[in-house]
C-alpha cells in the first residue's frame, strides 16, 4: 500500500493552538453541577431542543421558521449509535445517505445523479465549506463528536446562504461551553475501529474564555464488498480494503462578544473506488487512497444596539489540500497506471449583518457578503488541470423579515438575496415567501415558497483537460423552485410534523450526449413527496418514527427512463428508547428501511436491466447506556451494535455502481464518556 503524506499543521495554526492549550489547562476547576428535575417526569417539550438559528439567523422555535427544518442533537445521535455526520441525519424524512466513490454524502428529496454530491451546503459555525472545484464539502465535514447539534434545512436555502444551498443545507454547531468543564471519551470496536475525544473549556479572569476540542477516529478494516461493472458489461463483486484515520482539532478564544476559532481537520483513508463500467477491476484496481488537510480561522463579533438590534461581523479564511490516488490500473494513465487528483483551494470571506427584533411583531435581517475562492494548483490524470489557478469573487446582499399580526395568530415571511459572480455571465436573485398560521397552542400550519440555485463550479466552467469541454461563462446556475405545505402538532407527550412538497429543477448542468463531451444546461426535473415525523414520550418510554415518499423524475428532455437512479421511493425509520427506573441504564433500538431504489437507466455502454429494483435496505441498531451518576451528567459506559442482525445491505452509489457499496457486517463498539 502506498504511503500517503503526513499531516503538518501550519506554523500559525500550531502557535495559536499552543497558546490556547496553555491558557486552558492553567487553573482548571471542576464543572458546576446543575440541579435537574426528575427525568421520568419531564415532558416531551421539556426534553426536546426546539430552537434553531439556521432558518433566519435568529433563535426560533421550529414551528416559527420559514423553512422545513430538522434538528439533531448530540444526545439523539448517541442513542442511535451514529458515527458520522451523514449517519446522524439519515433518519430525517426525505434525506438519503449515499456514496460517491469512497465518500459518504446525503441526497435530499430525490435529486440523486452522477453529480449528486453537489447541491447540499455544509456550514460549520455558519462558515461555508463547499469547494469551488467540485461544489461539495464531503472531505472537510469533520468528525461527529466535534459538534453539539446539526440544524438541517430540506429544500431551498439560497435566500439566506446563496449558492450550493440548492436542495438543502446542514449547519454544524461546534462544541462550546460557558462553564469550566472537561470531557473525555474512548471507544473500540470489532473492526479495529476506535475513537478518542478530549474537550475542555476554561474561564480566564472575568471575561476571557478558552476551549479546545480534540477528536480522533479511525477503523482498521471494515471488510466491505463492492459491486462493479467490468469492460464486458458484466456484474462483478470484490472485497476491498476500507480503513481510515481522521482527527479534528477546534480551539476557541472568546472575550465578551468576540470569538476567535481555529479548526484543523485531517483525513487519511483507503476505500473502494468508483465502479466505473469502463475501468476493469484488478486485484488492487478499484481502490482510492485519499489524504486531506484543512486549516480554518474565523473571527466573529456581535455588537448589541439599543436592546432591539445587533450587528454581527464575521471574517474567515480556510485552506484545503487534497490528494487522491485512484488505483484503477486502467493503462498508461498518470503514475504507474493510476489516476491521481491533486486539489488545493483557498476560501476567504466576510459578512456583516444587522439583526432587528422589537420583541413584539417584527424581526428582520439585512446583510452584505464578500468572498474570494481560489482553486489553486490542480492536477488530474498526472497533468495540470485546466480548472486550476482560478478565482471566483462573490458579492451578495440579503434581506429577510417576518411580521406577526392578527393578535399573534399569523405571520408573513418575505426575503431575497442577490448574488453576483465574476466568472459567469448570469447573476442570481433568490426570493422567499412564507405564511404561518397558528391555529391554537398545539397546531401550526405553514405555506412556503423558496428559490435556490447552484452556480457552476470551475470544473464545469473550464472542463477537464483532454476529455470534457467546459461550459464557459455562459453556463447558467442550476435553479430550483420549491413549494411546501406543512402542519406541526405538539403537546406535552406527542409531536407530529407533516410536509407536502413540490419542486421544479431547471437548467441542470450535465454532460452532453454527443462527442466531444461538454458541460451544458440540459434538463428540467420535478420532485414531489410527503414527509411525516413523530415523537412520543410516556414515562420511561420514548418513541421516534419517520416516513417519506419521494417521486423525482426528469421531465425534459424525454428519455426512455425518467427516474433518478439510486434514490429510494420510501424512507422509513423508527425506534424506541427505554430508561429503566430500577437501574441507571437506557436501552435504545432503531430501525432503518429503504425501498424502491432503481438501477441507473440503460445506455449503449452498460448492459443493465433498465429500472431494475435495488435490494431493500433494512438495518437494526442497538445501544445500551449505563450512567455512572445522574442522567444529566456525561459520565457513561455504552455498548453499541450497528446492523444487529448482520444483514447484507448496500448504500446506493451514484457513479455507475450497480447495487452500491456494501455496508459493514455486524459492528459492535464499547466505550465510555466522562466529564468533570
Amino acid at each position: 500500500m502506498p504511503q500517503l503524506p503526513g499531516h503538518t499543521l501550519r506554523p500559525t495554526t500550531a502557535a495559536l493552538l499552543a497558546l490556547l492549550n496553555t491558557a486552558l489547562f492553567s487553573g482548571a476547576s471542576a464543572a458546576e453541577e446543575d440541579a435537574s428535575d426528575d427525568f421520568y417526569d419531564l415532558s416531551l417539550q421539556q426534553l426536546l431542543v426546539t430552537e434553531v438559528e439556521v432558518g433566519s439567523f435568529f433563535k426560533e422555535k421550529i414551528e416559527d421558521v420559514g423553512s422545513t427544518v430538522s434538528l439533531v442533537t448530540r444526545d439523539e445521535w448517541r442513542k442511535r449509535g451514529s458515527k458520522s455526520v451523514t449517519q446522524a441525519v439519515s433518519h430525517i424524512p426525505g434525506i438519503h445517505q449515499n456514496t460517491h466513490s469512497d465518500l459518504e454524502n446525503v441526497v435530499v428529496r430525490g435529486y440523486q445523479t452522477a453529480t449528486s454530491y453537489t447541491g447540499v451546503l455544509i456550514l460549520v459555525d455558519n462558515i461555508p465549506l463547499n469547494s469551488y472545484t467540485f461544489s461539495s464539502a464531503t472531505q472537510r465535514v469533520g468528525l461527529l463528536d466535534s459538534y453539539e447539534q446539526i440544524e438541517v434545512i430540506k429544500g431551498p436555502g439560497s435566500t439566506l446562504y446563496g449558492s450550493d444551498a440548492f436542495s438543502g443545507l446542514m449547519s454544524l454547531k461546534t462544541w462550546d461551553s460557558d462553564k469550566d468543564i472537561s470531557e473525555y471519551g474512548l471507544e473500540y470496536g470489532n473492526f479495529g475501529d476506535y475513537g478518542a475525544t478530549l474537550k475542555h473549556s476554561q474561564g480566564i479572569g472575568e471575561k476571557l474564555r478558552a476551549s479546545i476540542n480534540i477528536v480522533a477516529q479511525g477503523v482498521d478494516d471494515e471488510e466491505r464488498e463492492y459491486d462493479y461493472l467490468g469492460l464486458d458489461d458484466q456484474l462483478g463483486s470484490e472485497e476491498l480494503e476500507n480503513h481510515r484515520n481522521t482527527n479534528s482539532i477546534i480551539a476557541k478564544l472568546s472575550y465578551e462578544n468576540t470569538k476567535l476559532m481555529v479548526y484543523s481537520h485531517h483525513l487519511n483513508s483507503r476505500g473502494g473506488g468508483f465502479g466505473f463500467n469502463f475501468v476493469p477491476l484488478t486485484s488492487d484496481g478499484n481502490q482510492v487512497d485519499r489524504h486531506t488537510d484543512m486549516d480554518l480561522f474565523s473571527l466573529t463579533h456581535n455588537q448589541p444596539i439599543n436592546g432591539t438590534g445587533e450587528i454581527v461581523f464575521k471574517a474567515y479564511h480556510w485552506e484545503s489540500e487534497s490528494f487522491a490516488d485512484y488505483g484503477l490500473q486502467a493503462g498508461p494513465i498518470g503514475d504507474n497506471g493510476s489516476v491521481n487528483i491533486d486539489q488545493e483551494e483557498i476560501r476567504s470571506g466576510g459578512d456583516i449583518k444587522y439583526l432587528y427584533n422589537n420583541k413584539e411583531d417584527l424581526k428582520f435581517v439585512a446583510g452584505l457578503t464578500y468572498e474570494e475562492i481560489e482553486s489553486g494548483d490542480q492536477a488530474s490524470f498526472g497533468q495540470p488541470a485546466s480548472y486550476g489557478n482560478n478565482t471566483r469573487i462573490v458579492k451578495s446582499a440579503l434581506f429577510n423579515a417576518d411580521y406577526t399580526f392578527a393578535e399573534g395568530k399569523a405571520k408573513v415571511i418575505v426575503g431575497g438575496r442577490f448574488d453576483t459572480f465574476n466568472d459567469i455571465d448570469e447573476d442570481h436573485f433568490s426570493p422567499r415567501l412564507g405564511f404561518n398560521y397558528y391555529y391554537n397552542d398545539n397546531n401550526t400550519f405553514k405555506a412556503l415558497y423558496g428559490n435556490s440555485f447552484r452556480a457552476p463550479n470551475i470544473q464545469e466552467i473550464s472542463g477537464l483537460t483532454g476529455s470534457v469541454i467546459g461550459g464557459g461563462k455562459e453556463l447558467k446556475p442550476e435553479n430550483n423552485d420549491t413549494y411546501e405545505l406543512i402542519h406541526i402538532y405538539q403537546d406535552k407527550q406527542f409531536s407530529l410534523n407533516s410536509t407536502i412538497f413540490f419542486s421544479v429543477f431547471e437548467d441542470a448542468i450535465n454532460l452532453s450526449e454527443t462527442v466531444p463531451l461538454q458541460y451544458i444546461n440540459s434538463e428540467e426535473s420535478e420532485s414531489w413527496g410527503v414527509e411525516v415525523e413523530s415523537k412520543y414520550k410516556r414515562g420511561q418510554f420514548s418513541y421516534y418514527g419517520s416516513v417519506s415518499y419521494v417521486d423525482s423524475y426528469v421531465k425534459e428532455p424525454e428519455k426512455d427512463s425518467s427516474f433518478y437512479e439510486g434514490f429510494p421511493d420510501w424512507l422509513i425509520n423508527y425506534g424506541l428508547d427505554y430508561s429503566a427506573k430500577q437501574w441507571p441504564v437506557d436501552f435504545s433500538i432503531y430501525n432503518t428501511h429503504r425501498y424502491g431504489a432503481k438501477t441507473l437507466d440503460n445506455s449503449d455502454s452498460i448492459n443493465v436491466e433498465e429500472g431494475k429494483s435495488i435490494s431493500p435496505y433494512v438495518r437494526t441498531d442497538f445501544v445500551t447506556t449505563y450512567y455512572m451518576g445522574d442522567r444529566s451528567d456525561n459520565n457513561t459506559l455504552y455498548f453499541q451494535v450497528r446492523n444487529l442482525f448482520d444483514r447484507d445491505n448496500y448504500i446506493s452509489g451514484n457513479l455507475g455502481s450497480y447495487e452500491g457499496r456494501k455496508e459493514p457486517s455486524l459492528n459492535a463498539v464499547i466505550g465510555f464518556r466522562y466529564s468533570m
